[in-house]
């Protein structure tokens, strides 16, 4: 099967479109963007500004916004990532598709799969070899192919991947702590020894 059988795919707005021109009754939004993707799905001690756009009151009703469960992809750094309720309302600019699952798929198995599975990891690299700008293209998410057990089983395995996440993300805060301890240790001791 491929990814465009398992939801609805579509890919984000172009910002230049949807922007309001001077003198434009406009519509602050928060954007998504590839550093929101790389704190959710790499590190999520990363400092991340938030970014607005101002849409236009034209467009307002046009523009892709992320709803809690839809799966966004990145084109530019290809990470999958299930909408939480922290970005839920947000922009989807045009390097990411977005992918509304149809009933009976779970959107964080799709995660995972994207994610992690060796076939589609194998398909990526194949698919930005040689490329300069390294992007992928709404064709070539269309056609990765991904295997669809049955619900129960696609929901085990995103409660494993959903428990991975979270014990990386408390290993890496973990890490973070022990970090800053030692380094308050070094600096009480050469205190003390002025």
């Amino acid at each position: 099967m491929k990814l465009e059988e398992v939801g609805k795919l579509s890919i984000g707005a172009t910002l230049a479109r949807i922007k309001a021109k001077p003198n434009e009754k406009a519509y602050p939004r928060r954007l998504f963007t590839i550093q929101e993707l790389n704190k959710v799905t790499v590190d999520p001690n990363l400092q991340v500004e938030g970014q607005e756009v101002l849409v236009s009151d034209r467009y307002i009703r046009e523009v892709p916004l992320a709803k809690v469960g839809m799966v966004l992809i990145g084109l530019t750094a290809p990470r999958a990532f299930v909408v939480t309720d922290a970005y839920e309302g947000y922009v989807i600019p045009i390097n990411f598709v977005y992918l509304e699952c149809h009933e009976g798929v779970c959107p964080e198995y799709v995660a995972w799969y994207f994610n992690e599975h060796p076939d589609i990891q194998r398909r990526l690299a194949v698919e930005r070899q040689g490329s300069s700008l390294q992007a992928l293209s709404m064709q070539k998410i269309r056609e990765l192919p991904i295997e669809l057990p049955g619900v129960a089983t696609q929901e085990k395995i995103a409660m494993v991947y959903r428990l991975r996440h979270q014990r990386k993300k408390l290993w890496i805060e973990k890490q973070r702590l022990e970090e800053k301890l030692m380094n308050e240790w070094m600096i009480r001791t050469l205190k003390e020894e002025k």
